[in-house]
């Protein structure tokens, strides 16, 4: 399932399959490119510098439920 919603998901699954998801998410919202792209900047920063051997899960908490 996307947790990060695009038009061409949001033509190919019905609203039904779309609110059953969302309801799944514990943030209650699909991820935003913003969203993407700040983890991108901030893994690309030196902040991250003590960042090795992770992986960052952007997905609203769906993992974490």
């Amino acid at each position: 399932m996307p947790y990060f919603l695009k038009p061409l998901w949001s033509r190919v699954f019905l609203n039904k399959s779309l609110k059953e998801t969302l309801q799944n998410i514990p943030l209650g919202r699909f991820a935003k490119e913003s969203d993407i792209a700040t983890a991108v900047v901030y893994l690309a920063s030196s902040a991250s510098s003590m960042i090795t051997g992770s992986s960052l899960v952007i997905d609203g908490g769906w993992t974490a439920k």
